[in-house]
C-alpha cells in the first residue's frame, strides 16, 4: 500500500550569495512560493475534508446513517436515497439497464463516513496481501465464502461500496435480486444472467486509483468516474431473498460477457467472483476476474464491500460448511473468515 503520506520540508532556507540575475532570482523565488501555497491548500483541505468526515461519523455511533424511503413497485425491493450524489455519473448503460441509484460520494453520510475511516483502510490492507495484481487465487478458493448463496436472513438495506480495481477494462457490475415465490432453482441454471429486472450498480467500475491511499490527490473523471469508498444504495430487501452479483466485462465499453457468482451460469464454467466476509461486522467483499476463461486469475479486477446488515453476515459465517475452514489473522482490528466453495471448472 502507498504510504500514508509525505514528510513535509520545514525551516527556513539558509541564505546563500549567488550570482544570477535579478529576474531569474525572482522568478525562482515566485515559483517556490507558489509551489509552497499550491501544497498548504491541498493539506488544508485533506485535513478539512478528514474533519468532517470524523465528525460525521462520531454522530453515527452505530455507523448507521438516516434514509429516505419510496417504495418502486417491484416486489422485495423499496428505494432509498442517503448521502450526496458524486458529479461525475457514467452514462454508460450496457443492455439498455437501469441504475440502482446515483453513485454517491465517499464519506458523504455518516455510515459511508464510518466506512471510509474505521473500515476501508483495513480491507485495503487486506486486499493488498491477498488480492496483489497477478497474484493467482487459483489454488485458494477453496478457502471463500460461496458469493452465489447471499440469502438474506432479515429484511435488508443493502448498500454496495466501491473498493478499487485493477482492470485493463471499463467494467460494470450490476445485480439481480431473487425472491422465493420465483422458482429460484430455474433461475440459478438459466443461461440468462440479463434481464428486464437486473440494474446497474457501478456502470462504469473504473478508477484512477487501484486501491484506498488517503494522501492521494486522484480525482473523479468521466473515464474514471470512481474513488474508493464510493456507493450505490440499492434499496431495502425482504428477507429470504437472494442477491446475485454480475460482472458485464468492458460493459461501459460495449462488452457483453457476463460473469455471475455460480460457475456453472458462467459460459466458461469458471469462478469469476470470490467473497469473504469481515467478523462481526455488516460487511462482505466480492473480488472478480474479469476474462473469459480465468485469466490471470487475481480477482481485482473489480473490489466492493457489500452493506447487507450484521444479522445476514452472522448467517452466513455460522452456516454449515465442510471442515476446511480458517481465520483470517485481524487486520487493523477487522478478522476476516474465509470459507470453502466449490470450483466446477
Amino acid at each position: 500500500m502507498p504510504g500514508l503520506g509525505l514528510a513535509a520540508e520545514s525551516g527556513e532556507k539558509e541564505s546563500t550569495t549567488t550570482v544570477v540575475s535579478v529576474s531569474n532570482k525572482e522568478s525562482e523565488d515566485q515559483a517556490t512560493a507558489a509551489k509552497k501555497a499550491a501544497d498548504d491548500a491541498a493539506k488544508k483541505k485533506a485535513e478539512d475534508d478528514a474533519a468532517a468526515a470524523k465528525l460525521a461519523a462520531e454522530k453515527s455511533s452505530d455507523g448507521k446513517s438516516s434514509t429516505e424511503s419510496s417504495d418502486d413497485g417491484k416486489s422485495g425491493v423499496t428505494g432509498v436515497s442517503s448521502g450526496v450524489v458524486s458529479p461525475v455519473q457514467s452514462s454508460a448503460r450496457p443492455f439498455s439497464l437501469a441504475i440502482a441509484d446515483s453513485v454517491k460520494l465517499a464519506g458523504s453520510d455518516a455510515a459511508s463516513a464510518n466506512f471510509q475511516i474505521n473500515v476501508l483502510p483495513s480491507i485495503t490492507n487486506l486486499i493488498n496481501l491477498n488480492l496483489k495484481e497477478t497474484m493467482s487465487l487459483k489454488n485458494a478458493t477453496a478457502l471463500m465464502l460461496d458469493p452465489s448463496q447471499l440469502k438474506l436472513a432479515t429484511d435488508s438495506t443493502i448498500r454496495v461500496y466501491f473498493v478499487g480495481e485493477g482492470a485493463g477494462y471499463h467494467n460494470t457490475l450490476a445485480f439481480n435480486f431473487y425472491m422465493p415465490g420465483v422458482n429460484v432453482s430455474d433461475q440459478a441454471a438459466s443461461r440468462d444472467v440479463i434481464t428486464s429486472s437486473t440494474k446497474l450498480i457501478f456502470p462504469d467500475a473504473s478508477s484512477s486509483v487501484s486501491t484506498y491511499d488517503p494522501s492521494s490527490k486522484a480525482v473523479r473523471s468521466t473515464s474514471n468516474p470512481l474513488l474508493p469508498g464510493d456507493f450505490v444504495d440499492l434499496g431495502t430487501f425482504q428477507a429470504k431473498g437472494r442477491l446475485d452479483l454480475a460482472l458485464i466485462a468492458n460493459g461501459a465499453s460495449g462488452g457483453k460477457d457476463v460473469f455471475v457468482a455460480s460457475p456453472a451460469r458462467n459460459d466458461d464454467h469458471i469462478t469469476h467472483v470470490v467473497s469473504f466476509a469481515l467478523k462481526n461486522s455488516p460487511y462482505l467483499i466480492a473480488a472478480f476476474e474479469d476474462l473469459r476463461g480465468g485469466g490471470d486469475r487475481d480477482y481485482n479486477d473489480v473490489i466492493v464491500a457489500i452493506d447487507i446488515g450484521r444479522a445476514n453476515v452472522a448467517r452466513m459465517v455460522s452456516a454449515p460448511v465442510p471442515p476446511l475452514a480458517w481465520t483470517l489473522a485481524a487486520l487493523m482490528g477487522v478478522s476476516a473468515y474465509w470459507r470453502r466453495r466449490f470450483r466446477t471448472a
